[in-house]
């Protein structure tokens, strides 16, 4: 989604790279990483495009639940929860779980592993949930059915029990999570050879049996039924009609809530609406017999609506108002259309797309239906017609305030063209959040392929584009260097094996003089290929050590106790991060056994016997970090933008200036974790502190803003100090003494930092750790120098970004 308020950029790409793109689940990942950037990719026709989703059945029931059935695929279905159809042990090796797994990424692997290793298996008619990864979806509800052939005779009746529960299983889970929509498969249905009718009947069944008990129904609004083949689609479609009652609006695509105004998409005949108001097309001599549409209206009104025409009340210069006679509505709106000429056809669309809404308002309609208005003898881009009546209805939404207006966009079922471009166009506006800033950049649905970045501030935009028509230029070679290299794992090198041989290059890794690279060489069009997937990997490794050497500073300013079973507390990390969660419960595993934790309560329950344990958490500080996370809204950390005209602004513009950088933005940072640390590491020294600078790649920008300085962040190039964290006061050095490191950046980013130097010394190259003061072992200095300039610390939490400036260049 594109959020309010940012910066967005579109840049065209040829067809094949935006195939490729678009099969690439990573694809979001690198871009949210690296550079605080959403991306968008358009193949260039709409009728390629994956995500073509269907609503075959859709039913809002009395109690507040919406149950629809959808012809779509689950890796691309959006609500709050999809449910995979998992075996026992959750292993993801075929079918729908294969497909979660490689589209959510490696996290719901992960995860389920650990809760394998927590219970050994799920049982069937259980479930359990995970993360969902890249998944458009916020959780992965795991649910395992019956294998129908090891239930023979009588047991059969067992089979359908245990989907029963599945089911059943699912929608609580779903209550627990706090999650409001679902999709569901037809669990079971394939490899375990539940026979597909019987399966859509329990499945449809247990679902209006759970709803008949008093769960806490309120949160789980919208139960999807979803499948990519049309015989269980058709299955789905037959028993909820059967259990549930008719469609309500027939063969509805999109069903839109926006404010007073709901806007309906479906397939139909316009000549069929049951509406207040339909809209009709037709000549400017009023002759209804001419056109598709118009002579379709008159068969089905009657001889007395083409008698009518001639005497029809003006709305405007090009809407009559006549009455529906035998059709199921109340009034009909005819609008005069010439063939398309234009950017003046378009306006003339808008117009009275504009005039026809106002004028159901001013009658107090509550239902209008619009066909496609232009889009066949007329000539009119289909494109065009489908974006122009969608924006007007937007458009007039966002001003109504009378009772509630249906509004339906109706689409002929035989023209398979129009409702393909207005579901892009639709789902596309749903996606960036109809944010108009983004949407009308496109005054035609562009017929070349493209993709669109969008982030906060437009020197990320930039970041990006700079960094992604780099890699469209990669010729026989691509060279990543990166030193979270040194820290890849069996999982990473195994992976880098996969991209080695799946694309046919070359990968080679290079350790050398403290500097990491992965070399990359073969040809051009699968290197590009390579090059993404190898920095989905980098990405990743850069997350994880992140998210370690956070776990390590909660970790150190928190103890947890169980005096009776000290076992619980050597998961300290694990009950500290969960309690910064704000989650009320965690399971955990020590000594081979399962504790339920209540951090409400603050017990551990022996999940075999019952018995309960008492945990305490203790505080190193008085500062409570939970409280301070609150004022952060959750968040680790938080980067608010410096006012150009306050006093802190100037002087650092003046400041920089003189080291001839100009200063295009300045970021404070709060991040309460990094600051506690600092703050006590700075008091356990000699309390004083210098303001030092440190020149870091735009891609490592947010890590240091979360987990503080860390070495593989910024690499000077000469190590003369050794293996630490380099400082500097000298802002011209800070910048040409990591220019190699940070070659590939449009703009320069230095951190202005709060450092404890402490006791120093001249450092000399290969130290790791500061130097001992004497010829004893202990105690060590706090830091080293070089020069008068350059300081260098080797313990993290000695520095505290302070503010991040970034800078458009060295002026000259």
């Amino acid at each position: 989604m594109f959020p309010a308020g940012e910066e967005s950029f579109q840049l065209q790409i040829p067809k094949d790279v935006a195939a490729l793109l678009s099969e690439n689940e990573n694809l979001c990942q690198i871009f949210q990483q690296k550079f605080g950037c959403q991306t968008f990719v358009y193949s260039g026709d709409t009728r390629n495009n994956r995500n073509a989703a269907e609503v075959r059945y859709l039913k809002r029931l009395n109690n507040g639940i919406t149950i629809s059935v959808w012809k779509d695929d689950l890796t691309t279905h959006r609500v709050d929860a999809v449910v995979n159809a998992a075996n026992e042990k959750l292993q993801h090796v075929g079918g729908l779980a294969y497909a979660l797994a490689v589209a959510g990424g490696s996290i719901i692997e992960k995860e389920s592993k650990e809760i394998i290793s927590k219970q050994q298996k799920v049982d069937p008619g259980d479930a359990v949930v995970t993360s969902a990864g890249s998944l458009p979806c916020k959780k992965v509800i795991h649910a395992v059915g019956p294998i129908y052939t090891s239930y023979q005779g009588n047991d059969a009746e067992k089979a359908c029990l245990i989907l029963k529960k599945a089911v059943e299983s699912i929608l609580n889970l779903c209550v627990k999570e706090g999650l409001k929509s679902v999709a569901i498969p037809a669990l079971s249905s394939g490899i375990f050879q539940f026979p597909l009718p019987l399966c859509a009947k329990i499945i449809v069944e247990s679902i209006k049996k759970w709803m008949s008990f008093k769960h806490s129904r309120d949160l789980l609004t919208e139960i999807h039924l979803v499948n990519n083949d049309d015989p269980t689609v058709t299955e789905m479609q037959k028993w909820c009609r059967q259990i549930f009652g008719p469609n309500d609006k027939g063969e509805v695509m999109i069903d839109k809530h926006l404010g007073n105004v709901t806007l309906v998409i479906r397939k139909g005949c316009i000549e069929k609406e049951q509406a207040d108001v339909i809209v009709n097309t037709i000549s400017s001599d009023r002759d209804l017999k001419q056109g598709e549409i118009s002579r379709a209206i008159l068969m089905e009104a009657g001889g007395q609506l083409q008698k009518d025409i001639y005497r029809a009340h003006k709305i405007s210069k090009d809407i009559l108002r006549t009455d529906a006679f035998n059709m199921n509505c109340k009034a009909v709106y005819h609008v005069i259309c010439t063939s398309w000429i234009g950017k003046k056809s378009e306006e003339a669309l808008a117009n009275v797309v504009k005039t026809c809404l106002q004028a159901a308002s001013d009658e107090k309609m509550k239902s209008i239906s619009f066909p496609a208005i232009g889009s066949g003898l007329l000539h009119f881009p289909k494109e065009i017609v489908a974006r122009v009546i969608i924006d007007q209805i937007y458009t007039f939404a966002n001003t109504y305030k009378g009772t509630n207006l249906t509004v339906n966009f109706v689409l002929y079922p035989g023209d398979r063209e129009i409702f393909e471009v207005v579901e892009w166009i639709f789902k596309k506006k749903d996606e960036w959040q109809h944010q108009s800033h983004i949407y009308e950049n496109y005054n035609h649905l562009p017929s070349v392929p493209f993709i669109a970045f969008q982030g906060k501030t437009k020197e990320a935009i930039m970041e990006a584009k700079n960094w992604f028509e780099k890699m469209l230029m990669i010729q026989e070679k691509c060279i990543i260097q990166d030193k979270h290299i040194y820290y890849f794992g069996d999982e990473d090198h195994r992976d880098l094996s996969v991209i080695q041989n799946f694309y046919s290059v070359s990968l080679k890794e290079v350790l050398r003089n403290g500097k990491a690279t992965l070399e990359i060489t073969g040809q051009q069009s699968a290197l590009f290929a390579a090059a993404l997937a190898t920095e989905s990997i980098c990405c990743r490794v850069h997350k994880l050590y992140a998210e370690e050497a956070e776990e390590h500073l909660q970790g150190a300013l928190v103890q947890w106790h169980c005096t009776d079973c000290p076992a619980v507390a050597d998961n300290s990390c694990s009950l500290e991060k969960a309690y910064l969660s704000g989650n009320t419960s965690e399971k955990i595993e020590a000594n081979g056994h399962t504790f339920n934790i209540s951090f409400s309560a603050m017990t551990a329950e022996e999940s075999e016997s019952g018995r309960k344990y008492e945990i305490e958490r203790q505080a190193l500080l008085d500062q409570d970090l939970k409280k301070m996370r609150k004022i952060l809204n959750n968040e680790p950390y938080k980067m608010i933008q410096v006012d150009e005209i306050t006093a802190d602004f100037k002087e650092r513009m003046q400041t920089f200036k003189r080291a001839n950088l100009k200063v295009l933005k300045i970021e404070k940072i709060e991040n309460p974790l990094l600051k506690i640390h600092f703050d006590l590491k700075k008091e356990n020294m000699d309390g004083k502190e210098k303001t030092l600078y440190q020149r870091v790649p735009a891609k490592f920008c947010r890590l240091v803003c979360r987990a503080g300085f860390q070495r593989v962040y910024s690499q000077p190039d000469d190590l003369t100090c050794g293996h630490g964290i380099y400082f500097s006061e000298n802002l011209m050095k800070v910048v040409d003494s990591q220019s190699k490191y940070c070659e590939d950046d449009l703009f320069i980013y230095i951190f202005e930092a709060r450092v404890a130097t402490g006791k120093s010394t001249h450092g000399s190259s290969g130290l790791t750790t500061p130097p001992a003061m004497s010829s004893e072992p202990l105690p060590l200095y706090d830091s080293v120098t070089h020069g008068a300039s350059t300081h260098v610390i080797f313990n993290s939490v000695q520095a505290y970004p302070h503010y991040l400036i970034t800078c458009s260049g060295r002026q000259f």
